[in-house]
């Protein structure tokens, strides 16, 4: 079995359940859903990059340098019939990311975008860190919460 013939038994690739590609036929021609609607993707040649893990720091205290550490990714894709993958690397991997930092200002508090792109700027992907005047003393000073998922009751009789 060639690759195109394994990809043209393929109904549709996924990563962690979000659908990037689906063959249109068995040659190199793929629909991508892109805002809810089908585009045809004219190029063989094709890199997705998935974040696996944010930095460690998201949050910092005016003055202080963005700190990249336990930030990875990979990249996987597809040249010349061949699919690759990076497996997982960290953000600072110059041989394949490029950090976009230059909206972050260190000096101002606010939110910023980092963008992490592959070396060929074929995909993208980005998080938020943000700039605080001064960061809490104690871990009980400073929660956040993150609502996973709604309770299955919202109305309750008094």
């Amino acid at each position: 079995m060639n690759m195109k013939q394994l990809i043209a038994g393929i109904s549709a690739i996924t990563i962690l359940g979000t659908v990037l590609a689906m063959p249109a036929y068995a040659e190199d021609n793929y629909t991508v859903i892109k805002d809810g609607k089908e585009v045809a993707v004219e190029e063989k040649d094709y890199e997705i990059l998935h974040m696996i893990s944010k930095p460690n720091k998201l949050v910092y205290e005016i003055g202080e340098e963005l700190d990249f550490t336990g930030g990875t990714a990979e990249i996987s894709g597809k040249t010349d019939d061949v699919l690759w993958d990076t497996f997982e690397q960290p953000l600072t991997n110059e041989e394949y990311f490029v950090i976009d930092a230059s909206n972050f200002n260190n000096k101002k508090v606010g939110t910023y975008d980092i963008y992490i792109l592959t070396t060929s700027g074929k995909s993208k992907e980005s998080f938020q860190v943000k700039v605080v005047e001064k960061l809490p003393e104690t871990e009980e000073d400073y929660e956040i919460l993150h609502m996973i998922s709604k309770p299955n009751k919202l109305v309750y009789e008094i």
